[in-house]
């Protein structure tokens, strides 16, 4: 168990991996940075550019988009899809 889990368990907080509920995935990539496709279970997001280039920025937009998942199905976000 990571310290940050135990912090957690031993505070009574949750503890959510992004992995469970988001998929990013790189559909290309250049000096000028990287397109990605993001999905949750509930909504395919429009691919996104994002101007940071390294393996490890995955990992960072899906910690993002698990926070605006979990905010969503608390209702605390309310974005409108079109």
């Amino acid at each position: 168990m990571s310290r940050v889990a135990a912090t957690a368990r031993r505070e009574g907080a949750q503890v959510v991996l992004s992995s469970e509920l988001v998929s990013v995935r790189q559909t290309g990539r250049s000096t000028r940075g990287q397109r990605l496709k993001i999905e949750s279970a509930s909504t395919t997001y429009p691919s996104v550019n994002l101007p940071l280039i390294g393996e490890h920025q995955l990992e960072n937009v899906a910690t993002a988009m698990a926070v605006v998942e979990l905010l969503r199905e608390g209702g605390v976000l309310d974005i409108d899809e079109k």
